[in-house]
């Protein structure tokens, strides 16, 4: 788990227009959404995710980025069909682990709004000390067969539905641009014909700067 790495998966058209210049950052919910740039759904998880997201981020929530343990590269496809794996010296400073998708946790542990300034301990830790919450959280999954291969699988589970979705958070505070991206693999299930050429550009800006680009099914 020591070797596991930061991923946030993003759409397409997102990522290559992060991948055109080191001066496209990646912005939050709560930035586009205050720039005008994205309208809130109104809906009940956009309403249960500010109530979380103050709760673990009071005060600013607004510069927190959202992503995944990985030990394969790959992340969590609800999420967008393309995994951005972050350089670990880019965000090792700035960066968090809870066990599970924040607004779960809040359900799981049946957080109240009325006790939501005092969130349960002994699930949550700096960067480089994520090992602890992964063997606190997955250890009882382990037997004497587990092969190397399957520790991936048992870290990040895709779920059939978001709220499916099984895997440690990873928490990032401020900005992220390319200058960030170590590896990029982009889920072809769901890659359109006219995505090849989205796919061609991203190789031509990313890989002259060492960031392979990848596919896989």
């Amino acid at each position: 788990m020591r070797k596991t790495r930061a991923v946030i998966n993003r759409p397409l058209g997102e990522v290559q227009r992060l991948a055109r210049s080191d001066d496209e950052v990646y912005a939050t919910y709560y930035q586009l959404r205050e720039s005008g740039v994205r309208v809130p759904q109104g809906d009940a998880w956009d309403k249960r995710r500010a109530i979380t997201d103050e709760a673990f981020f009071s005060g600013y929530r607004e510069k927190i980025r959202f992503g995944a343990l990985t030990a394969d590269g790959k992340g969590v496809w609800h999420y967008g069909d393309v995994a951005v794996v972050l350089k670990e010296t880019m965000i090792a400073h700035r960066a968090s682990v809870l066990e599970e998708n924040s607004v779960m946790f809040m359900q799981r542990h049946k957080v109240r709004v009325y006790d939501a300034h005092v969130l349960p301990q002994g699930y949550r830790a700096i960067w480089a000390e994520r090992e602890k919450v992964c063997l606190a959280k997955l250890a009882d999954r382990l037997h004497a067969q587990t092969g190397d291969a399957e520790h991936a699988q048992i870290l990040l589970k895709q779920g059939a539905k978001p709220e499916e979705d099984d895997f440690v958070e990873v928490h990032i505070w401020g900005p992220l641009t390319r200058r960030c991206f170590e590896h990029i693999t982009i889920r072809k299930t769901n890659l359109r014909p006219a995505a090849r050429v989205v796919l061609k550009d991203l190789q031509e800006q990313l890989e002259p700067m060492g960031v392979p680009v990848e596919m896989c099914s």
